[in-house]
């Protein structure tokens, strides 16, 4: 933002720069992650419970993992949403 303050024109070269900039910043990532916990894709379903045996990492797909996903962070997000908006 504080390359399209220096000049008031922005070009189409600038638009593109900053573009690129937001796509590979830490910030673009936290919203991904907080967009995917939205939609209730938490990261508790990629995980897999292992053990190691003589070094070497092995999966355990025939234990439980009784973990569940939930969607307390959309609540969260939906309450706020609703408290800001109403009147």
């Amino acid at each position: 933002m504080r390359l399209a303050m220096k000049t008031d024109k922005l070009s189409e070269d600038k638009i593109v720069q900053l573009i690129k900039k937001f796509e590979n910043s830490a910030i673009r990532e936290l919203m991904l992650k907080g967009d995917k916990y939205y939609r209730v894709e938490n990261d508790i379903m990629e995980k897999s419970q292992s053990r190691v045996v003589d070094g070497k990492r092995i999966d355990e797909a025939y234990k439980a993992n009784n973990k569940i996903a939930h969607a307390k962070y959309k609540t969260q997000v939906d309450e706020k949403i609703g408290y800001l908006l109403t009147r």
